[in-house]
C-alpha cells in the first residue's frame, strides 16, 4: 500500500482526490497504547462520475381547436425556434353518434407539412356513439407558427385537439405507449 493515513479516532474517513475509474485498494489497521492490530480484509472501490442532472422538460406553448362535421381540421401552433430538443404532441378526440357509423379516426396529421406519428389509439362504442382518442407527436418539429392538420377517415361529428410543444425533451421516439 503506497499512501497510510492516520484518521484517528473515527468510524468513518472520507477520501479524497481519487480519479474516477480508477481502482483503489483499502485496508484499515487499529492502534492503541498496545501497538496495532494485523490488517482487516482488503477492500477495494472504483469511482465513478456523478451522473449529469436529468434534463428539465419545459412547456413552451400550446394551441386548441373544436370543429363539428368536418374530414379536415387545420390550426396554427408556435414552436419556440430557440429551444432545444424540442417535441409537439397532439390529442385528439373524436366522436360519431350512432352506432352504425364508421370509428371515428385519424387518418394522417402534419404539422409544417412534416408527417407526424401516431402513439396510441384507443376506441369506445356506446349505446348512442362511437368515440376514440388519439395522441400523436413529432420529435425536433421546425420552429415558427405552422398549421397542425388531421384528415380523419371520414365526416366527423365532433372533433377536440390540443397541441402542446415542449422543450428539453430526449430525441427518441417513445418505446412504450401504455395501453
Amino acid at each position: 500500500y503506497s499512501t497510510t493515513v492516520n484518521a484517528g479516532n473515527v468510524n468513518t474517513y472520507p477520501v479524497t482526490g481519487l480519479t474516477n475509474g480508477t481502482p483503489y485498494y483499502f485496508v484499515v489497521v487499529a492502534s492503541n497504547q498496545y501497538g496495532d492490530s494485523v490488517t482487516s480484509n482488503e477492500k477495494s472501490a472504483t469511482p465513478t462520475a456523478t451522473p449529469p442532472p436529468p434534463a428539465t422538460i419545459s412547456k413552451d406553448a400550446v394551441s386548441q381547436a373544436q370543429a363539428d362535421d368536418v374530414a379536415l381540421l387545420s390550426f396554427n401552433h408556435t414552436v419556440n425556434a430557440a429551444g432545444s430538443n424540442r417535441a409537439l404532441v397532439v390529442s385528439v378526440s373524436l366522436y360519431n353518434y350512432g352506432i352504425t357509423r364508421l370509428s371515428p379516426a385519424v387518418n394522417t396529421m402534419t404539422y409544417a407539412g412534416q408527417a407526424m406519428t401516431r402513439a396510441v389509439r384507443q376506441a369506445k362504442d356506446s349505446v348512442s356513439a362511437r368515440y376514440s382518442t388519439e395522441i400523436w407527436y413529432i420529435l425536433n418539429p421546425s420552429g415558427g407558427t405552422s398549421a397542425i392538420v388531421a384528415n380523419f377517415n371520414g365526416i366527423t361529428d365532433g372533433i377536440t385537439m390540443g397541441s402542446i410543444s415542449l422543450t428539453g425533451v430526449k430525441q427518441a421516439a417513445p418505446t412504450n405507449y401504455g395501453s
